[in-house]
């Protein structure tokens, strides 16, 4: 650097040591070279900004620093520097550690300066920060892009269309399925109003109305309307309306997203039609259900009669036909077990004309519990009525186990006959 020291300013009012000390402090590298392209001065800044020394520097070609074929280049050109063209170009320098790292380079030449003859004045500018942040912008250019194509596409492979209005409810944005849904290229539908796509459009004023209805709408509301496409056809739609927001805050203006139901409505109408068909079925088949419930009323009604009838028939016939035979036999000669034997048959007799309904009582029971249950209303005790059917007391002890289990009794403390004596 002791050339440093010798050289003075070409202007006589700049001071020397101004001079160095710019040239020492300033941010970028500066090389200045002889009239044989050998580095004859260096600053502080491009040492630290390579790793050498300025002893390790001075006297090296100064295209020497830069990496892979960038030498020639310079070295061709080096005449039209002396002859005072200026460049600047983008390039690499090789740092003594084998590392390469991007520069701006800024050559001049070096006339005019005390001991330069014909050399060059190289500004170097390290721009590794400023090229990843150049590889960052584009790498988020490219996200943002990926993205936009993102949504983009979503936006237009979505089977319901979409449409972006501004704030004074006008359409700046369409996707494909709301112009295809329409008739309308989503271009021919920026700028209309959304109250333009409705048949029952009058006038400004209506338009300004169902703008103002579409923005005091909650966010998530739905609402169903009819639109007109492009030929003249209404069909109906079903629409979102959600208020755009920019962080926490809403924005004027909003997103509708609108759903053609024409299928469903045919569908709710087809629904429709087929529940009054029904409907009227049913009131056909009840009415005919009510005639004929009419008609077993009056069958069951005319039954009921015929079985009154009959029961009077049989009972009177049992009454003056049976009975007194039955009194005139106990008038007669006949052993206890033959007397006993009529008290049954007399018993059962009168059980069966006293009341035909109380027959449903031994529904449960067997002919031989029948049986029994008739002799325990008439008093007899289970050795009498073993006596009676030739039956051993074990059994009809069962029996009467079997019908206080039939008719509830079980593990009740009630008599047997009081309870056969209630049924009548």
């Amino acid at each position: 650097m002791s050339g440093l020291h010798s050289m003075q300013p070409a202007e006589k009012n700049i001071d020397p040591a101004l001079f160095r000390q710019i040239f020492e402090t300033t941010g970028d590298g500066i090389l200045i070279t002889s009239d044989n392209g050998t580095i004859a001065l260096v600053n502080k800044t491009l040492c630290d900004m390579t790793g050498y020394t300025a002893d390790e520097l001075i006297g090296r070609v100064g295209s020497s620093l830069m990496a892979g074929e960038a030498h020639p280049m310079v070295d061709e050109c080096y005449g039209d520097y002396k002859n005072g063209l200026i460049d600047i170009y983008e390039t690499f320098y090789t740092r003594k550690d084998g590392s390469i790292f991007p520069v701006h380079l800024k050559i001049a030449g070096a006339r005019g300066l005390p001991g330069l003859s014909a050399g060059i004045i190289i500004c170097v500018m390290d721009v590794t920060l400023l090229e990843q942040a150049r590889r960052q912008l584009y790498q988020a250019m490219r996200d943002v892009q990926k993205a936009h194509d993102f949504l983009d596409n979503i936006f237009n492979m979505t089977g319901d269309g979409i449409f972006v209005t501004d704030d004074v409810g006008a359409i700046v944005w369409a996707n494909k399925a709301f112009g295809d849904m329409l008739g309308y290229t989503p271009q021919e539908l920026i700028g209309l109003y959304p109250a333009e796509l409705s048949p029952d459009i009058a006038d400004d004023e209506m338009i300004a109305r169902m703008a103002e209805e579409m923005f005091s709408k909650s966010e998530g509301d739905y609402y169903e309307a009819l639109y007109q496409r492009k030929d003249g056809t209404v069909f109906p739609i079903e629409t979102k309306v959600t208020n755009l927001r920019d962080g926490t805050e809403q924005t004027p203006a909003i997103i509708v997203t609108v759903r053609d139901i024409t299928e469903r409505k045919k569908l709710e109408n087809e629904i429709k039609t087929a529940y009054a068909a029904l409907e009227d079925k049913v009131n056909e088949r009840t009415m005919h259900l009510e005639e004929a419930n009419t008609a077993l009323r009056v069958l069951l009604r005319g039954r009921n009669e015929e079985k009154e009838a009959l029961e009077e028939k049989i009972a009177a016939n049992i009454n003056e036909l049976v009975l007194p035979y039955i009194d005139k036999i106990n008038e007669g000669r006949v052993t206890d077990r033959q007397h006993s034997l009529l008290e049954v048959i007399e018993s059962n007799l009168k059980d069966i004309i006293s009341s035909f309904s109380n027959s449903a009582r031994f529904i449960n029971l067997t002919p031989t519990e029948i049986k029994i249950a008739n002799l325990i209303k008439s008093g007899k005790s289970t050795k009498e009525i073993a006596d009676i059917l030739a039956l051993s007391t074990r059994t009809v002890e069962g029996h009467r186990d079997s019908i206080r289990n039939k008719t509830g009794l079980k593990n009740k403390k009630a008599n047997l006959r009081t309870y056969l004596l209630s049924l009548e």
